[in-house]
């Protein structure tokens, strides 16, 4: 995980008072395609299927995100 600082803003604030919020960003792994980031053409289910953000990708996220933490 990427750790940083953003300072955020306060449109119709009435005080200028500059706030700054923590923001984690996950290093997600990408796989590599082959080509030139083109869908295999003779499996177009299996292409979907891995570039949709479907409930198993989701699980394994956090499965992935819960062992880091411990």
């Amino acid at each position: 995980y990427g750790f940083g600082y953003e300072k955020m803003r306060n449109f119709g604030s009435a005080s200028k008072q500059e706030k700054f919020e923590l923001v984690l960003t996950p290093m997600v792994e990408e796989k590599h395609c082959e080509g030139r980031n083109t869908p295999d053409g003779n499996d177009v289910m299996k292409t979907a299927a891995e570039m949709s953000m479907a409930p198993g990708v989701l699980l394994e996220r956090r499965r992935k995100f819960y062992n880091a933490l411990l």
